[in-house]
Protein backbone atom coordinates (compact mmCIF):
# COMPACT_ATOMS: atom_id res chain seq x y z
CA UNK A 1 0.00 0.00 0.00
CA UNK A 2 2.52 2.32 1.14
CA UNK A 3 4.50 1.67 -2.35
CA UNK A 4 1.39 2.44 -4.27
CA UNK A 5 0.81 5.61 -2.07
CA UNK A 6 4.90 6.66 -2.95
CA UNK A 7 3.77 5.95 -6.81
CA UNK A 8 1.21 8.45 -6.89
CA UNK A 9 2.93 10.78 -4.67
CA UNK A 10 5.47 10.66 -6.77
CA UNK A 11 3.72 11.42 -10.03
CA UNK A 12 1.83 14.83 -8.60
CA UNK A 13 4.87 16.02 -6.12
CA UNK A 14 8.26 15.36 -8.22
CA UNK A 15 11.13 13.78 -6.02
CA UNK A 16 13.17 17.60 -7.13
CA UNK A 17 10.66 19.43 -5.23
CA UNK A 18 9.92 21.88 -7.31
CA UNK A 19 5.87 22.22 -6.35
CA UNK A 20 5.24 24.27 -9.45
CA UNK A 21 5.48 21.20 -11.60
CA UNK A 22 3.46 19.70 -9.70
CA UNK A 23 1.08 22.69 -9.57
CA UNK A 24 0.63 22.94 -13.33
CA UNK A 25 0.57 19.20 -13.85
CA UNK A 26 -2.53 18.90 -11.33
CA UNK A 27 -4.09 21.84 -12.78
CA UNK A 28 -3.73 20.11 -16.66
CA UNK A 29 -5.28 17.28 -14.77
CA UNK A 30 -8.21 19.23 -13.50
CA UNK A 31 -8.51 20.92 -16.81
CA UNK A 32 -9.08 17.78 -18.58
CA UNK A 33 -11.68 16.50 -16.01
CA UNK A 34 -13.41 20.12 -16.49
CA UNK A 35 -13.77 19.90 -20.30
CA UNK A 36 -14.32 16.66 -20.54
CA UNK A 37 -16.76 15.69 -17.82
CA UNK A 38 -18.00 19.33 -15.96
CA UNK A 39 -18.63 20.94 -19.19
CA UNK A 40 -20.96 18.30 -20.98
CA UNK A 41 -22.82 18.03 -17.91
CA UNK A 42 -23.40 21.69 -17.74
CA UNK A 43 -24.38 21.36 -21.75
CA UNK A 44 -26.66 18.31 -21.06
CA UNK A 45 -28.06 20.63 -18.37
CA UNK A 46 -28.92 24.13 -20.32
CA UNK A 47 -30.54 21.85 -22.40
CA UNK A 48 -32.29 19.78 -19.91
CA UNK A 49 -33.24 23.00 -18.95
CA UNK A 50 -34.80 24.57 -22.38
CA UNK A 51 -36.78 22.02 -23.32
CA UNK A 52 -38.57 21.86 -20.01
CA UNK A 53 -39.35 25.40 -20.27
CA UNK A 54 -40.84 24.59 -23.70
CA UNK A 55 -42.63 22.07 -22.39
CA UNK A 56 -43.66 24.15 -19.52
CA UNK A 57 -44.90 27.42 -21.33
CA UNK A 58 -47.18 25.15 -23.00
CA UNK A 59 -49.67 24.76 -19.94
CA UNK A 60 -49.36 24.52 -15.96
CA UNK A 61 -47.84 21.52 -15.78
CA UNK A 62 -46.53 21.75 -11.98
CA UNK A 63 -44.28 18.85 -12.68
CA UNK A 64 -42.69 19.46 -15.53
CA UNK A 65 -42.13 23.31 -13.70
CA UNK A 66 -40.33 21.46 -10.69
CA UNK A 67 -38.09 19.64 -13.12
CA UNK A 68 -37.43 22.69 -15.03
CA UNK A 69 -36.74 24.68 -11.37
CA UNK A 70 -34.04 21.68 -11.06
CA UNK A 71 -31.94 21.89 -14.07
CA UNK A 72 -31.39 25.81 -13.23
CA UNK A 73 -30.31 25.29 -10.42
CA UNK A 74 -28.24 22.31 -11.16
CA UNK A 75 -26.70 24.69 -14.02
CA UNK A 76 -26.01 27.59 -11.69
CA UNK A 77 -24.66 25.14 -9.03
CA UNK A 78 -22.43 24.16 -11.84
CA UNK A 79 -20.98 27.33 -12.60
CA UNK A 80 -19.83 28.40 -9.31
CA UNK A 81 -19.00 25.08 -7.76
CA UNK A 82 -16.53 23.94 -10.17
CA UNK A 83 -14.09 26.84 -9.88
CA UNK A 84 -14.56 26.69 -5.73
CA UNK A 85 -14.29 22.74 -6.05
CA UNK A 86 -11.00 23.18 -8.45
CA UNK A 87 -9.45 25.51 -5.66
CA UNK A 88 -10.40 23.60 -2.75
CA UNK A 89 -8.68 20.85 -5.11
CA UNK A 90 -5.46 22.90 -5.56
CA UNK A 91 -5.19 23.71 -1.51
CA UNK A 92 -5.37 20.27 -0.52
CA UNK A 93 -2.84 19.44 -3.23
CA UNK A 94 -0.45 22.06 -1.49
CA UNK A 95 -1.73 20.47 2.28
CA UNK A 96 -0.79 17.29 1.06
CA UNK A 97 2.32 18.57 -0.36
CA UNK A 98 4.01 19.48 2.15
CA UNK A 99 2.78 16.39 4.38
CA UNK A 100 4.45 13.63 1.65
CA UNK A 101 7.37 15.98 1.31
CA UNK A 102 8.05 15.20 5.04
CA UNK A 103 7.13 11.77 4.91
CA UNK A 104 6.31 9.23 2.57
CA UNK A 105 8.31 11.29 -0.45
CA UNK A 106 11.57 12.00 1.03
CA UNK A 107 11.32 8.22 2.44
CA UNK A 108 10.92 7.21 -0.94
CA UNK A 109 13.74 9.20 -2.20
CA UNK A 110 16.18 8.18 0.34
CA UNK A 111 15.00 4.20 -0.12
CA UNK A 112 16.32 5.07 -3.65
CA UNK A 113 18.85 6.84 -3.17
CA UNK A 114 20.52 4.06 -0.71
CA UNK A 115 19.62 1.13 -3.15
CA UNK A 116 21.44 2.91 -6.03
CA UNK A 117 24.43 3.78 -3.81
CA UNK A 118 24.66 0.29 -2.94
CA UNK A 119 24.50 -0.98 -6.50
CA UNK A 120 26.84 1.56 -7.67
CA UNK A 121 29.16 0.74 -4.81
CA UNK A 122 29.25 -3.06 -4.72
CA UNK A 123 29.74 -2.37 -8.79
CA UNK A 124 32.80 -0.18 -7.77
CA UNK A 125 33.99 -2.39 -5.44
CA UNK A 126 33.69 -5.55 -7.77
CA UNK A 127 35.67 -3.43 -10.37
CA UNK A 128 38.62 -2.32 -8.00
CA UNK A 129 38.52 -5.87 -6.61
CA UNK A 130 38.86 -7.38 -10.24
CA UNK A 131 41.18 -5.36 -11.48
CA UNK A 132 43.48 -5.89 -7.89
CA UNK A 133 42.93 -9.43 -8.52
CA UNK A 134 44.43 -9.33 -12.29
CA UNK A 135 47.17 -6.96 -11.15
CA UNK A 136 48.66 -9.46 -8.66
CA UNK A 137 48.22 -12.11 -11.31
CA UNK A 138 49.89 -10.22 -13.88
CA UNK A 139 53.09 -9.61 -11.09
CA UNK A 140 53.56 -13.07 -10.22
CA UNK A 141 53.05 -14.44 -13.79
CA UNK A 142 55.93 -11.37 -15.35
CA UNK A 143 58.00 -13.25 -12.20
CA UNK A 144 57.56 -16.75 -12.86
CA UNK A 145 58.35 -15.67 -16.96
CA UNK A 146 61.76 -17.02 -17.25
CA UNK A 147 61.39 -20.31 -14.64
CA UNK A 148 58.53 -21.63 -17.94
CA UNK A 149 60.47 -24.86 -18.09
CA UNK A 150 60.57 -25.81 -14.58
CA UNK A 151 57.27 -24.06 -13.58
CA UNK A 152 54.74 -27.92 -13.63
CA UNK A 153 57.78 -29.28 -11.45
CA UNK A 154 58.13 -26.22 -8.88
CA UNK A 155 54.62 -26.32 -8.99
CA UNK A 156 53.69 -29.93 -7.49
CA UNK A 157 57.46 -29.58 -5.39
CA UNK A 158 55.54 -26.53 -3.64
CA UNK A 159 51.93 -28.41 -3.51
CA UNK A 160 54.03 -31.08 -1.76
CA UNK A 161 56.08 -28.72 0.67
CA UNK A 162 52.50 -27.33 1.92
CA UNK A 163 51.26 -31.31 2.78
CA UNK A 164 54.52 -32.83 3.80
CA UNK A 165 56.55 -30.05 5.49
CA UNK A 166 60.03 -32.32 4.86
CA UNK A 167 60.33 -30.35 1.25
CA UNK A 168 60.92 -27.39 3.73
CA UNK A 169 64.25 -29.08 5.02
CA UNK A 170 67.26 -27.27 4.23
CA UNK A 171 68.02 -30.97 2.02
CA UNK A 172 64.77 -30.82 0.05
CA UNK A 173 65.48 -27.18 -1.04
CA UNK A 174 69.11 -27.80 -1.77
CA UNK A 175 68.47 -30.67 -3.70
CA UNK A 176 65.52 -28.46 -5.25
CA UNK A 177 68.11 -26.11 -6.03
CA UNK A 178 70.57 -28.55 -7.80
CA UNK A 179 67.57 -29.37 -10.13
CA UNK A 180 66.51 -26.55 -11.27
CA UNK A 181 70.16 -25.33 -11.96
CA UNK A 182 69.96 -28.65 -13.99
CA UNK A 183 66.65 -27.81 -15.98
CA UNK A 184 67.28 -24.17 -16.47
CA UNK A 185 71.84 -24.67 -17.38
CA UNK A 186 72.49 -21.89 -14.93
CA UNK A 187 73.37 -21.29 -11.33
CA UNK A 188 70.66 -19.89 -9.00
CA UNK A 189 71.28 -18.10 -5.63
CA UNK A 190 69.83 -18.09 -2.30
CA UNK A 191 68.19 -15.01 -2.77
CA UNK A 192 66.53 -16.00 -6.20
CA UNK A 193 65.08 -19.52 -4.91
CA UNK A 194 63.76 -18.00 -2.21
CA UNK A 195 61.95 -15.50 -3.98
CA UNK A 196 61.49 -18.14 -6.72
CA UNK A 197 59.57 -19.81 -4.01
CA UNK A 198 57.47 -17.24 -2.69
CA UNK A 199 55.96 -16.25 -6.10
CA UNK A 200 55.48 -19.74 -6.92
CA UNK A 201 53.65 -19.93 -3.52
CA UNK A 202 51.68 -17.11 -4.61
CA UNK A 203 50.87 -19.09 -7.49
CA UNK A 204 50.23 -22.71 -6.80
CA UNK A 205 48.88 -22.47 -2.92
CA UNK A 206 46.02 -19.94 -3.73
CA UNK A 207 45.16 -22.35 -6.37
CA UNK A 208 45.54 -25.17 -4.29
CA UNK A 209 43.30 -23.36 -1.27
CA UNK A 210 40.83 -22.21 -3.32
CA UNK A 211 39.75 -26.06 -4.47
CA UNK A 212 40.22 -26.29 -0.60
CA UNK A 213 37.79 -24.34 0.54
CA UNK A 214 35.40 -24.76 -2.82
CA UNK A 215 32.46 -25.94 -0.22
CA UNK A 216 32.65 -23.45 2.23
CA UNK A 217 30.49 -20.02 2.02
CA UNK A 218 31.49 -18.39 5.27
CA UNK A 219 34.86 -16.70 6.00
CA UNK A 220 34.30 -18.20 9.66
CA UNK A 221 34.44 -21.87 7.55
CA UNK A 222 37.65 -21.01 5.45
CA UNK A 223 39.31 -19.71 8.86
CA UNK A 224 38.76 -22.88 10.88
CA UNK A 225 40.03 -25.42 8.09
CA UNK A 226 42.70 -23.21 7.20
CA UNK A 227 43.60 -23.11 11.06
CA UNK A 228 43.12 -26.73 11.25
CA UNK A 229 45.50 -27.47 8.16
CA UNK A 230 48.44 -25.18 9.44
CA UNK A 231 48.27 -24.93 13.20
CA UNK A 232 50.02 -22.79 15.68
CA UNK A 233 51.99 -21.06 12.27
CA UNK A 234 48.52 -20.02 11.07
CA UNK A 235 49.44 -16.34 11.87
CA UNK A 236 52.71 -15.48 10.74
CA UNK A 237 52.81 -12.98 7.47
CA UNK A 238 53.17 -15.22 5.12
CA UNK A 239 50.52 -17.97 5.32
CA UNK A 240 48.30 -14.29 6.38
CA UNK A 241 48.80 -13.21 2.67
CA UNK A 242 48.14 -16.51 1.41
CA UNK A 243 45.02 -16.30 3.23
CA UNK A 244 44.13 -12.63 2.01
CA UNK A 245 44.95 -13.35 -1.78
CA UNK A 246 42.61 -16.67 -1.40
CA UNK A 247 39.80 -15.18 0.30
CA UNK A 248 39.89 -12.15 -2.09
CA UNK A 249 39.44 -14.42 -4.85
CA UNK A 250 36.76 -16.70 -3.33
CA UNK A 251 34.95 -13.83 -2.03
CA UNK A 252 35.71 -10.60 -4.30
CA UNK A 253 36.31 -9.10 -0.36
CA UNK A 254 39.81 -7.46 0.17
CA UNK A 255 40.30 -8.30 3.82
CA UNK A 256 42.68 -6.47 5.53
CA UNK A 257 45.82 -8.40 7.22
CA UNK A 258 44.87 -6.68 10.56
CA UNK A 259 41.61 -8.11 10.24
CA UNK A 260 42.58 -11.57 9.39
CA UNK A 261 45.25 -11.85 11.60
CA UNK A 262 43.12 -11.41 14.21
CA UNK A 263 40.32 -13.45 13.33
CA UNK A 264 43.18 -16.72 13.18
CA UNK A 265 44.55 -15.70 16.76
CA UNK A 266 40.98 -15.93 17.71
CA UNK A 267 40.86 -19.64 16.27
CA UNK A 268 43.81 -20.95 17.93
CA UNK A 269 42.73 -19.25 20.96
CA UNK A 270 39.33 -21.29 20.56
CA UNK A 271 41.27 -24.25 20.08
CA UNK A 272 43.96 -23.77 23.12
CA UNK A 273 40.87 -23.04 25.43
CA UNK A 274 39.51 -26.40 23.80
CA UNK A 275 42.23 -28.25 25.13
CA UNK A 276 42.57 -26.93 27.84
CA UNK A 277 39.17 -28.04 28.54
CA UNK A 278 39.76 -31.63 27.66
CA UNK A 279 42.55 -32.03 29.96
CA UNK A 280 40.44 -30.40 33.10
CA UNK A 281 37.65 -32.77 32.31
CA UNK A 282 40.62 -36.04 31.98
CA UNK A 283 40.59 -38.44 34.53
CA UNK A 284 44.25 -37.91 35.16
CA UNK A 285 45.25 -36.11 38.30
CA UNK A 286 48.84 -36.96 37.66
CA UNK A 287 51.28 -34.49 38.94
CA UNK A 288 54.90 -34.05 38.46
CA UNK A 289 56.25 -35.82 41.46
CA UNK A 290 54.37 -38.91 40.11
CA UNK A 291 56.11 -38.29 37.14
CA UNK A 292 59.78 -38.27 38.80
CA UNK A 293 58.84 -41.43 39.68
CA UNK A 294 57.93 -43.11 36.73
CA UNK A 295 60.48 -45.20 34.59
CA UNK A 296 60.86 -44.59 31.23
CA UNK A 297 58.46 -46.71 28.64
CA UNK A 298 55.81 -45.34 31.73
CA UNK A 299 56.73 -41.68 30.55
CA UNK A 300 56.05 -42.62 27.08
CA UNK A 301 52.40 -43.78 27.54
CA UNK A 302 51.72 -41.31 29.42
CA UNK A 303 53.47 -38.49 27.49
CA UNK A 304 51.18 -40.36 24.60
CA UNK A 305 47.92 -39.50 26.33
CA UNK A 306 48.55 -36.34 26.44
CA UNK A 307 49.32 -35.69 23.12
CA UNK A 308 46.25 -37.25 22.30
CA UNK A 309 44.25 -35.03 24.33
CA UNK A 310 45.92 -32.27 22.51
CA UNK A 311 44.41 -33.52 19.43
CA UNK A 312 47.43 -35.49 17.89
CA UNK A 313 47.27 -38.78 16.03
CA UNK A 314 49.79 -40.54 18.64
CA UNK A 315 51.54 -43.69 17.18
CA UNK A 316 54.91 -45.64 19.31
CA UNK A 317 57.65 -46.95 17.62
CA UNK A 318 59.64 -50.42 18.12
CA UNK A 319 60.98 -51.06 21.41
CA UNK A 320 64.44 -51.21 20.30
CA UNK A 321 65.72 -49.92 16.63
CA UNK A 322 63.89 -46.68 17.05
CA UNK A 323 67.09 -44.61 16.22
CA UNK A 324 65.79 -42.41 18.89
CA UNK A 325 62.11 -42.13 18.54
CA UNK A 326 59.87 -42.93 20.82
CA UNK A 327 56.63 -41.74 19.81
CA UNK A 328 55.73 -40.05 16.29
CA UNK A 329 53.07 -37.87 16.50
CA UNK A 330 50.72 -36.41 13.49
CA UNK A 331 48.45 -33.18 13.28
CA UNK A 332 48.11 -30.00 10.99
CA UNK A 333 49.64 -32.05 8.40
CA UNK A 334 52.98 -32.55 10.19
CA UNK A 335 54.66 -35.68 11.19
CA UNK A 336 56.65 -35.18 14.37
CA UNK A 337 58.61 -37.56 16.29
CA UNK A 338 59.18 -37.26 20.04
CA UNK A 339 62.55 -38.07 21.80
CA UNK A 340 60.89 -39.01 25.84
CA UNK A 341 63.43 -38.26 28.50
CA UNK A 342 62.54 -39.00 31.79
CA UNK A 343 65.54 -37.70 33.97
CA UNK A 344 66.91 -37.08 37.25
CA UNK A 345 69.60 -34.96 36.09
CA UNK A 346 70.45 -32.55 33.01
CA UNK A 347 69.38 -33.83 29.31
CA UNK A 348 73.01 -34.85 27.58
CA UNK A 349 73.59 -33.47 24.22
CA UNK A 350 73.27 -36.91 22.86
CA UNK A 351 69.11 -36.67 23.46
CA UNK A 352 69.53 -33.74 20.47
CA UNK A 353 71.58 -36.02 18.11
CA UNK A 354 69.22 -38.87 18.47
CA UNK A 355 66.31 -36.97 18.01
CA UNK A 356 67.64 -34.99 14.44
CA UNK A 357 68.77 -38.61 13.48
CA UNK A 358 65.26 -39.97 14.01
CA UNK A 359 63.76 -37.14 12.35
CA UNK A 360 65.48 -38.18 9.18
CA UNK A 361 65.17 -41.79 9.17
CA UNK A 362 61.16 -41.69 10.10
CA UNK A 363 60.71 -39.09 7.26
CA UNK A 364 59.33 -36.39 10.11
CA UNK A 365 58.98 -32.75 9.66
CA UNK A 366 59.99 -31.69 13.12
CA UNK A 367 61.68 -33.48 15.93
CA UNK A 368 61.05 -32.80 19.89
CA UNK A 369 62.64 -33.00 22.99
CA UNK A 370 59.99 -33.98 26.01
CA UNK A 371 61.34 -34.13 29.44
CA UNK A 372 60.29 -33.14 32.97
CA UNK A 373 63.66 -32.38 33.59
CA UNK A 374 65.88 -29.38 31.85
CA UNK A 375 68.89 -29.02 29.52
CA UNK A 376 72.25 -27.59 29.59
CA UNK A 377 73.16 -24.27 27.53
CA UNK A 378 74.87 -26.63 25.64
CA UNK A 379 72.58 -28.82 24.86
CA UNK A 380 69.93 -25.75 24.15
CA UNK A 381 72.46 -23.80 21.63
CA UNK A 382 72.98 -27.95 20.15
CA UNK A 383 69.05 -28.08 19.24
CA UNK A 384 68.54 -24.82 18.08
CA UNK A 385 71.35 -25.90 15.45
CA UNK A 386 69.61 -28.88 14.41
CA UNK A 387 66.33 -26.73 14.64
CA UNK A 388 64.86 -29.80 17.53
CA UNK A 389 62.03 -28.35 19.24
CA UNK A 390 62.53 -28.34 22.99
CA UNK A 391 59.91 -29.13 25.98
CA UNK A 392 61.24 -28.95 29.59
CA UNK A 393 59.70 -29.14 33.43
CA UNK A 394 58.43 -25.45 32.66
CA UNK A 395 56.74 -26.33 29.04
CA UNK A 396 55.30 -29.36 29.96
CA UNK A 397 53.40 -28.19 33.12
CA UNK A 398 51.89 -25.59 30.83
CA UNK A 399 50.39 -28.65 28.45
CA UNK A 400 49.53 -30.27 31.89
Amino acid sequence: MKQWIYRQANFFFPEDGKFIYAFIRTGVLLGFIWFVLIIPFMLLIGIGNGLFGIFSSLGPLSIIDSIGKLFTGLLLWSYFSAPLLIGSILVLHYIGYKYLKKTIVPEGIKNKIIETAKTMEQSSNKEKIEKLIQQEDEEVSNALNNYAPVLPLLGKYIVKMHHNHVYSSFEHINRLRELLETKLNRAITDEELRDLLEKASKKYLVDLNLSVFKKFTTLEQVIEKYVQDIGENSSNPANIDLLRRTTLRKFLIDYSETELTEKVNAKLKEIELEQFEKNIEADDLTSFQDIDQMEGLEFERWLGELFKRQGYKVQNTPGSNDYGADLILEKFGKKIVIQAKRYNGTVPNSAIQEAHTAKQYFDCDEAWIVTQSKLSRNSIAMAQKLKVKVIDRQGLEKMM
